[in-house]
């Protein structure tokens, strides 16, 4: 049977949706996990035209509890078995499915809805992208002498050194640090979070700039492979030594 990688954890009272994010490979976004958050956004979608809720639905996004080494973000194996064989396509089908469904969690799917992350990992890549990109954020500080419970804002140039869309496109995001998870204090700041939904013109110059960066990881993808196939290789080893492939009894929690 195959291995779920998305768990749909909970409904929470309000309108909310906590969804663990589980893969086989502990630190990418494989293609299977991908494929799984895009056919959840779709449902979401569909639910939305049949029978609209009231209010904002909430959807939190978090990782599995089970290994705390840093998200990575590509899945550099697949990639790598997919020039092996000739696959292009499927590298491209990945990369496609994949910068949709940060697209479409950036612009809350169009919808009265609003993506919240809690990160307790390392990110790196596009799995930071990934919880960045959603409206609102709370990232672990990873103060092991701190027991404070106090959410604060945190100053995004001063945190975030690296990251792959223009500076503008994260303004929408809310970031907040944490040294032990509160989710009470979450969920009273997230009350006090309003969507501003944008506008026809937005919408199609911010899916142009997703889709240019989309068009440059691939390109960068294939110019590596004719160059240095070797270094995507060794980026592919790495993931496979570290992989850790959870099993049915392993449970997952947001802190």
């Amino acid at each position: 049977m195959r291995t779920i990688e998305l768990l749909i954890t909970r409904e929470i009272k309000h309108n909310g949706l906590a969804v663990c994010l589980k893969p086989t490979n502990t630190f990418v976004l494989t293609p299977t996990l991908t494929h799984e958050i895009r056919t959840l956004q779709n449902r979401i979608a569909e639910q939305y035209l049949t029978n609209p809720w009231d209010g904002v639905l909430y959807v939190v996004w978090y990782l599995s509890a089970n290994n705390q080494r840093a998200w990575r973000g590509l899945d550099f194996e697949f990639i790598v078995k997919c020039l092996i064989k000739n696959q292009e396509k499927h590298i491209e089908h990945y990369l496609q499915e994949l910068f949709d469904l940060l697209y479409l969690n950036y612009i809350s799917l169009g919808l009265p809805l609003l993506n919240c992350s809690i990160v307790n990992h390392k990110l790196m890549g596009i799995s930071q992208e990934f919880f960045l990109l959603n409206q609102i954020n709370f990232f672990k500080r990873h103060n092991p002498n701190s027991t404070n419970s106090i959410i604060e804002p945190l100053d995004f140039d001063k945190t975030f050194k690296k990251y792959a869309f223009p500076r503008f496109i994260y303004e929408h995001s809310r970031v907040y640090g944490f040294n032990s998870c509160n989710l009470n204090a979450m969920r009273d700041t997230l009350k006090h979070i309003h969507l501003n939904p944008l506008d026809e013109s937005q919408l199609k110059s911010i899916k142009e700039i997703f889709d240019g960066i989309r068009d440059e990881t691939q390109h960068g993808i294939y110019e590596l492979a004719v160059k240095k196939l070797k270094v995507i290789k060794r980026m592919a080893d790495i993931q496979v030594k570290n992989q850790v492939i959870y099993t049915p009894n392993q449970e997952s929690s947001a802190a």
